[in-house]
């Protein structure tokens, strides 16, 4: 009676682990790019993170998806890091207004087991004294997670998130510090 008690307990610590580690989310602090390998150039301007759209909350037990909210936060934080702009603010006006649409956020698996994760993303910074967009970009990232790189299938799919994410904020980064509109004094 007794090994089927101790059975049903290491079963059933065993269904609790992989319901836990297949229950894994992106977290933001590995959505921000290295700065190091960025030659970047501050600015005195500052700029408004308008809100994000077209993000889709993860389905539990689907693919692995960005949020607006995340990916927002994942971008303030990086503009805040990079030190691009003078300032970095949501709610109150500003030299520049920078709006964001995820277009495509798209999952493949392969026989491998390797997960890649597809962004395009569509930047606008708009001047906001004259209303007039300076600059607009689509951005596509990609990054694969493979079976090296975490052998739970539930936290390969965050990496590949992940990376794509960070990947996709590191081209902005580099694209934004070679306008020639932010380096004009006002």
């Amino acid at each position: 009676m007794k090994r089927k008690e101790s059975l049903f307990t290491a079963l059933s610590l065993v269904i609790i682990t992989v319901v836990a580690v297949s229950c894994a989310r992106p977290a933001v602090k590995n959505m921000i790019p290295p700065l190091y390998s960025l030659d970047l150039i501050s600015t005195d301007k500052t700029v408004k993170v308008a809100d994000v759209k077209g993000g889709r909350k993860p389905q539990f037990g689907g693919m692995e998806t960005i949020d607006n909210e995340t990916f927002k936060e994942a971008l303030i934080n990086t503009l805040e890091q990079a030190r691009l702009f003078k300032e970095i603010t949501t709610d109150k006006k500003a030299d520049y207004e920078l709006y964001v649409e995820i277009i495509t956020q798209n999952m493949k698996t392969r026989a491998s087991l390797a997960y890649t994760v597809l962004l395009y993303i569509n930047y606008t910074l708009v001047k906001t004294d004259s209303n007039e967009e300076i600059w607009q970009r689509k951005i596509k990232s990609r990054y694969e997670a493979t079976v090296e790189e975490a052998f739970s299938g539930a936290t390969r799919m965050v990496r590949a998130l992940e990376g794509s994410v960070k990947d996709n904020l590191s081209q902005l980064l580099q694209r934004l510090s070679k306008l020639p509109h932010l380096s004009d004094k006002k």
